[in-house]
C-alpha cells in the first residue's frame, strides 16, 4: 500500500484537528430541558400571517388584478 501523498496527509490531520471531540446531541444535566411555548409560537404565527398573506397576495396577484381592471380599455386610452 503507498504511503499518502502530503497534501492528503495534510487534509486528514486538518481533518482530524476540527473534530469535535464531544457527542453532538448531550442533554443538559444540571438545567431543565427548554419548553416549547405553544401559546407564544401561535400568537407570533397570527400576528404574522395578517401582515404575510395580505402582502404576498397583492404582491403576486397584481397582474391579475390589472387585467381585470384594464380588460377592454387598452385600445380607448
Amino acid at each position: 500500500m503507498p504511503s499518502p501523498t502530503p497534501v492528503r496527509a495534510f487534509f486528514r490531520s486538518a481533518r482530524m484537528y476540527l473534530k469535535e471531540p464531544h457527542p453532538y446531541g448531550r442533554y443538559p444535566t444540571t438545567t431543565p430541558i427548554h419548553s416549547f411555548r405553544t401559546r407564544d409560537v401561535a400568537n407570533h404565527l397570527g400576528r404574522s400571517a395578517t401582515m404575510f398573506v395580505p402582502c404576498i397576495t397583492l404582491f403576486l396577484g397584481w397582474p391579475l388584478l390589472a387585467k381585470a381592471y384594464l380588460n377592454g380599455k387598452v385600445g380607448t386610452i
